[in-house]
């Protein structure tokens, strides 16, 4: 199966001119011909029938009759109504929902997927993410160099559903080293035109995660903030969605997963540590971008639209301290020479 199989059809968006009739489909040209018999059945039944000589054959003309003008109908109908019904429905859900219809051959499992993913009426049309590297306390990491990431995530969404978009939180975090324990710090949500909030903290999320069910547990400490509402984003309107998150990596890299559409994909790296780190993102789409070293901050961008179950990676590589060379050199002339940290630690950040 080609790749043009698979993707949108472009033909099926091609506009084609009514007097291009050399471009007709063999089913127009069809309908044409049946148009036209039934139309010449019309009017030599009825010749015919004003002619007839017995009542045997004036009814059996009546009913050729009747039959070429189902004939006629049923053709205008298939040139003229059926086409515009078509084009109206395609205008309405979207050409782009249709071409699994199309690559028949693909498998039933892909179809649904598919359409599962084409029937999300919710998206983000942005999510940031601040991320704010630091060095970890010295005192409690056993003399050794470990890095602290808080990370914000500030997320602006839009519901379609007639029904309404209900918000259940996925409050999976990455697990931290030996010595401490990552953990989610705070979670907002909020839809801005009904005036609509909850917030939870530290604590309750602690319990909410703990629970045996986590999203019943969310949606009961919801409804209390929200006097016996329900989380649920109404048909379009825009839902605003904040969590706090401190994280202690126990390698080189973050994964930033998104569970819904989301339009811009947007990283805003800063800290004490960044100077230290050589950053590269990993992109959903299969690019790298190596960032340039010992930045102050860095502002990066994912290329396309982000699906469902994407994930955007971030990973860092420690660079050695800059220390400045011996007191001993001529004025005017100053010089850095990196040090490596040693082997299974690093030294403690300038």
């Amino acid at each position: 199966m080609t790749m043009e199989e698979i993707g949108p059809q472009e033909t099926s968006r091609t506009k084609r001119r009514w007097f291009h009739f050399w471009k007709w489909s063999h089913f127009q040209w069809s309908l044409i011909l049946l148009a036209l018999a039934g139309g010449l059945g019309i009017a030599l039944s009825e010749y015919q029938a004003e002619h007839a000589t017995t009542q045997g054959g004036y009814d059996l003309l009546k009913i050729i009759g009747s039959l070429c003008e189902a004939a006629l109908i049923a053709a205008v109908i298939g040139l003229v109504v059926d086409p515009y019904l078509k084009k109206h429905l395609i205008g309405e859900l979207g050409p782009e929902y249709f071409w699994v219809t199309k690559a028949r051959s693909i498998p039933r499992n892909i179809r649904e997927k598919v359409e599962e993913l084409a029937s999300r009426a919710e998206y983000l049309r942005r999510v940031t993410w601040t991320v704010n590297f630091s060095w970890c306390d010295q005192a409690h990491c056993d003399m050794q160099q470990h890095l602290k990431v808080d990370i914000h995530t500030d997320a602006n969404g839009y519901s379609t559903n007639p029904d309404g978009y209900t918000f259940k939180p996925y409050l999976w975090i990455e697990p931290a080293d030996e010595h401490h324990e990552s953990r989610h710090m705070s979670l907002e949500f909020l839809i801005p035109t009904l005036d609509r909030q909850v917030r939870v903290g530290e604590g309750k999320l602690h319990e909410i995660v703990s629970s045996d069910d986590p999203v019943q547990e969310w949606l009961r400490v919801a409804m209390e903030q929200l006097n016996h509402q329900a989380p649920v984003v109404p048909q379009n309107q825009t839902f605003v969605v904040r969590r706090d998150s401190a994280l202690y990596p126990t390698g080189n890299l973050l994964p930033f997963r998104i569970r819904y559409i989301t339009q811009v994909h947007k990283f805003v790296l800063t800290g004490e540590a960044l100077e230290r780190l050589q950053i590269t993102f990993h992109h959903a789409t299969g690019q790298e971008k190596v960032c340039e070293e010992r930045q102050e901050s860095i502002q990066e961008t994912a290329p396309e639209i982000t699906f469902p179950g994407q994930v955007t990676v971030i990973s860092w590589r420690v660079l050695p301290v800059l220390q400045p060379v011996d007191a001993a050199r001529p004025s005017g002339v100053t010089s850095t020479t990196p040090t490596a940290p040693p082997s299974g630690s690093t030294e403690p950040p300038p």
